[in-house]
């Protein structure tokens, strides 16, 4: 066998996702003296990503980056700090890493003229990002950069990205056409990375658990299951379940919702930390729906400090303690939170609903009144089903509490008609003077959120 056999075997056997012998190949090569290179580094890291060994894949990557800097690789050097980056987001929930890789690579390439490595810097620059202005800006010039240069994994990717940030800003329709194309175009095989394929489904999984869409969560799941069972994937496998499981919880499914979400953080427990503490997250909500405030508690106090989950968690422990009747600490929690989340429109519309509850709770009927008013303005400016709910159930309870019983049955009439089943944030209907709200297996009392509004 030649020097260059186990080394080619490696890179084929990651273009056939056969994630075991990639892995030997790479180690046979870099056992030899001599032969440490960043290709073969960079190439062991991407085995080991989809074997989930997600610490030792960080462990690799960033030697390959140390050794692509050596000899002078730019190119090399940022297609690691890129898919650093992404990983120290979605595997780690370290968003302070995450910005450094980021920063890199832009420095990196900044003496290099605009191509598709540059579109790749601004995916993972707006991957995540809470300014969905910006982070649209970023991806939309990324998916220009690729089509112009051909780069279809790229273009694929981004457009996904892309069409998650305008679900999140309530371009529903919009969104998912783009999400649906790439999807498509990606299990498809149009594409010359499995990479591609797992970026897509984590922007369609997001999506869909925004916009609540079981039906298309359950469709692209049967679809991507095949991918799944094929190639492996523990991250893809666990982020289906977690994602999967908070849509079922939104649906009333709570049964399934939980052997999902079980499952999601058992397989994500000490090998993958911030999909653990999502998981986590969405189990606690769970809880609370269900009425089992204690344990929601529990699994509050164990979730770590992502950036994304303790945000859910904050919003969650306001909500739990409304549930317990303080909705003074509930209302303090939810200002302290609020210019936190300006530019995360599905985190700002959930905590404005729950404070109009903590606000009307302590009598400040102006300032619940002034919080509905924010959320329709959201409602506004989006063509989101499930944001237009949110904000006639909000309105309706404020019209309630200042007994106006016509606009109490329109605003209720008007989440029932755009969200099924019961929407988030329920609804009061006037029926004989007196105010009723849907039935809800939680116990907690009509004048707090019902537990089918979060998150």
């Amino acid at each position: 066998m030649t020097a260059e056999e186990p080394f080619a075997d490696g890179f084929a056997a990651l273009a056939e996702g056969r994630w075991e012998q990639a892995r030997s190949a790479f180690e046979a090569v870099l056992a030899r003296d001599e032969a440490d290179t960043a290709e073969a580094r960079f190439g062991l890291a991407m085995a080991l990503w989809w074997l989930g060994e997600n610490h030792a894949c960080v462990g690799q990557c960033s030697r390959a980056y140390a050794l692509f800097r050596a000899s002078g690789d730019i190119g090399g050097a940022a297609r690691c700090a890129v898919w650093l980056a992404i990983t120290y987001k979605s595997n780690f929930a370290n968003f302070a890493a995450a910005n450094g890789w980021v920063l890199r690579a832009e420095r990196l390439l900044e003496p290099l003229e605009p191509g598709p490595m540059h579109g790749w810097v601004r995916v993972a620059r707006a991957y995540q990002m809470a300014d969905l202005d910006e982070a649209e800006a970023l991806t939309g010039w990324a998916v220009q950069i690729a089509r112009a240069a051909g780069d279809v994994d790229l273009e694929l990717t981004a457009s996904a990205q892309l069409g998650l940030i305008r679900v999140g800003k309530g371009q529903t329709e919009a969104g998912f056409a783009l999400i649906d194309e790439a999807m498509a175009a990606a299990l498809a095989g149009e594409r010359l990375t499995f990479d591609t394929v797992v970026f897509a489904c984590c922007d369609m999984l997001s999506a869909c658990e925004l916009a609540s869409d079981i039906s298309r969560a359950a469709q692209w799941c049967a679809v991507a299951s095949d991918f799944v069972s094929r190639y492996g994937c523990p991250f893809l496998y666990a982020e289906c379940r977690i994602y999967y499981g908070s849509v079922l919880a939104a649906k009333g499914r709570w049964d399934d919702a939980e052997r999902e979400l079980t499952t999601g953080a058992q397989i994500t427990d000490g090998a993958c930390p911030g999909l653990h503490d999502r998981a986590l997250a969405r189990l606690a909500a769970l809880r609370f729906r269900q009425g089992r405030l204690e344990e929601a508690e529990g699994l509050l106090a164990d979730i770590g400090g992502g950036i994304e989950a303790e945000a859910e968690a904050s919003l969650l422990a306001a909500a739990v303690s409304l549930a317990r009747g303080d909705a003074p600490a509930a209302a303090r929690r939810l200002e302290q939170r609020l210019r936190h989340l300006q530019e995360h429109r599905a985190h700002l519309s959930a905590a404005l609903d729950l404070l109009v509850d903590a606000y009307l709770d302590t009598g400040r009927l102006d300032a619940a009144a002034a919080a509905a008013g924010q959320l329709t303005a959201m409602a506004a400016a989006a063509s989101s089903r499930h944001m237009a709910a949110l904000t006639a159930g909000a309105r309706g309870r404020v019209a309630l509490a200042h007994g106006d019983g016509a606009a109490v049955s329109w605003s209720a009439w008007t989440s029932m008609r755009r969200c099924s089943p019961w929407p988030a944030g329920y609804a009061a209907t006037s029926t004989g003077g007196k105010a009723t709200s849907p039935p809800c297996r939680c116990p907690i009392a009509p004048s707090t959120p019902c537990c089918a509004r979060w998150p």
